[in-house]
């Protein structure tokens, strides 16, 4: 379980060199968030560290219906979940965090 956590490390230490090159988009996309997420994780696999399994464990479960289109990340401030996050939609009748 430890490699878990290590690899996990790993990819929280690539993400935010991911970020930077997004930031210019403006703003934060649920297709943008995966990219993100897919490139931090390709940037682990190719160090060779990790197992394929292993880093297929970080990444987010399909059965989680996160949306992958171009709709507006909303993230929750001050949450300490590890999904604080929600798509922008009208039937959630969220059009803000703010």
């Amino acid at each position: 379980m430890d490699q878990l956590f290590v690899a996990d490390a790993a990819v929280k230490e690539a993400v935010p060199g991911d970020v930077n090159r997004y930031r210019a988009a403006g703003v934060l996309t649920w297709a943008i968030l995966h990219q993100i997420k897919a490139e931090g994780l390709a940037e682990v696999a190719a160090t060779g560290k990790y197992s394929h399994h292993l880093l297929n464990m970080l990444r987010a479960s399909p059965a989680l219906g996160y949306p992958k289109d171009e709709r507006p990340v909303l993230c929750l401030r001050g949450t300490t979940s590890r999904l604080p996050c929600l798509a922008q939609s009208t039937t959630l009748g969220v059009a803000s965090t703010d």
